[in-house]
């Protein structure tokens, strides 16, 4: 399939999905991308692979206040457009920014605590065994990627950080959360993302 563009576009392929990109700069560069589109659809009737158009997207990333907007099709059909895409589990906004996805992350991290401290209330569970189910199944969604998507804003980072305030004040509930950390054996979660010490438990 690769082989069926031009140089002007890039296509990322995992598994079934693939995605066509290109850098738009001038309503040329957007024929040019509608052009390779056509090249895919008559690639897929080449080789009988038809694309699901229905769950083909188009989002335009730019930090641009006026960027080149045009509507591109597929088939005949007009791809609808979003306003962020999920790539390998990382959600990107069309303006660049990774605040939808590290509040989604947060959300998802939250949910996982809460049914973990439901769990523990009808259960006697000793603080080794939470702090696994805290580095499983919580840490795990506030730290996947963030190389690529670590905050700088102070309100983001305190977001994430408060997770594992929450996480830790369940295992010991009657310490402040420096003690708490070293009691556990944690590092605050800023510092791994910043020292990339990822394999640390």
């Amino acid at each position: 399939m690769p082989g069926a563009l031009s140089h002007s576009s890039m296509l990322a392929l995992f598994a079934d999905d693939a995605k066509c990109f290109c850098a738009i700069r001038s309503y040329t560069d957007c024929a040019l991308l509608q052009d390779d589109i056509d090249k895919l659809v008559d690639w897929s009737n080449n080789w009988t692979l038809a694309f699901n158009v229905d769950k083909c997207s188009l989002c335009t990333v730019s930090r641009k206040r006026n960027p080149i907007i045009c509507n591109y099709n597929m088939g005949g059909k007009i791809l609808s457009r979003v306003g962020a895409q999920c790539d390998l589990g990382v959600l990107l906004s069309d303006t660049a920014c990774f605040s939808d996805h590290i509040h989604a992350q947060v959300n998802k991290a939250n949910k996982m605590l809460g049914f973990i401290r439901r769990t523990v209330s009808r259960n006697k569970i000793l603080s080794p065994t939470l702090r696994s189910l805290h580095v499983t199944l919580i840490r795990s969604h506030l730290e996947y990627a963030s190389e690529i998507w670590s905050p700088k804003s102070v309100t983001m980072i305190k977001r994430i950080e408060g997770v594992q305030r929450r996480a830790t004040r369940l295992m010991l509930p009657d310490s402040n959360y420096n003690d708490r950390l070293k009691g556990l054996n944690l590092l605050p979660l800023v510092y791994r993302r910043e020292e990339g010490l990822f394999n640390l438990l």
